[in-house]
């Protein structure tokens, strides 16, 4: 099977260590690049999983990876992803 990639004009860069970081799953490198692609401001984990297709489950884990692994902190109720991932 073959993939064709094109590029958009609309894109979003997802930093190179958190790619190929070993220690986290497919599923927690998708969540981080597609909170990338959102403006700041309040999501609910079930808006996330509407406009991203991932259910909460799949978020809510990627999330527990992002943090466990330090890219990303939660504080007050709210996920923050690191700026210098």
């Amino acid at each position: 099977m073959k993939i064709k990639f094109i590029r958009a004009c609309d894109m979003v860069a997802i930093p190179q260590k958190l790619l190929i970081d070993p220690r986290l799953s497919l599923t927690a490198k998708g969540v981080a690049g597609a909170l990338l692609t959102f403006n700041d401001r309040d999501y609910s984990i079930a808006e996330l999983s509407e406009e991203t297709g991932a259910s909460v489950e799949d978020l809510l884990y990627g999330l527990g990876e992002l943090l466990a692994h330090g890219y990303a902190d939660y504080r007050d109720n709210t996920y923050i992803l690191k700026e210098a991932m």
